[in-house]
């Protein structure tokens, strides 16, 4: 049985949520966790959160063993203005994927945004070292228009050789999973629509 107490603090959450995405700040998303270099990473959001672009976006933590984590040493650069609605990260370890220089090993960041006007989209963000993430500069890679705003989830998919990214929208048909597919990233097709809540994550 829920106490008055209890309903009230999830009202101000909900009403905090709201002020929060009116005035361009940050709405709460879950962190993403991936490996890399031997080591997990997770970025999660800044707290408390801030407007605009003048904070690093995620707070990026390493850990060996997924208890302690400490300082990736680097905050995420300022990235794209709206609303996040989720992230999530993937290593990277074959070919020039992502728009890389050069082929090797690399760490990836797909970060689904609400721009209000400009629409939903994924972001990429990419990195070499684990340190440093600087921003695709043909951002946004990927529009998602009915975008629910749970986190999107990506897979590498051996038996086609492509990416896999699963966003959960909601449409005129209702609550569902999109599927899109990219060979390196950067360009991506839809491939189809799974029906039902996946608002749980992608």
């Amino acid at each position: 049985m829920r106490t008055h107490t209890g309903c009230c603090l999830e009202w101000l959450a909900v009403g905090l949520a709201w002020v929060l995405a009116a005035h361009g700040m940050q709405a709460e998303w879950m962190p993403a966790v991936s490996t890399f270099g031997g080591k997990f990473h997770r970025f999660s959001q800044p707290a408390p959160a801030r407007a605009g672009n003048d904070a690093p976006w995620a707070v990026h933590e390493v850990s060996e063993n997924l208890v302690e984590w400490t300082d990736a040493g680097e905050a995420m650069p300022s990235g794209p203005g709206g609303v996040i609605l989720g992230a999530c990260a993937a290593e990277v370890m074959v070919g020039k994927e992502a728009g890389a220089k050069t082929g090797g090993g690399a760490h990836i960041i797909l970060v689904l945004v609400d721009g209000g006007t400009a629409g939903k989209g994924g972001y990429l963000a990419r990195s070499q070292d684990g340190r440093r993430y600087p921003w695709h500069g043909g951002n946004p890679v990927i529009r998602v228009p009915d975008a629910s705003g749970a986190a999107p989830s990506v897979v590498w998919h051996g038996p086609s050789a492509r990416w896999i990214v699963g966003v959960p929208i909601r449409d005129a048909r209702g609550p569902g999973l999109q599927l899109h597919g990219s060979s390196n990233l950067l360009d991506w097709a839809v491939l189809a629509r799974v029906d039902g809540n996946h608002d749980g994550g992608g």
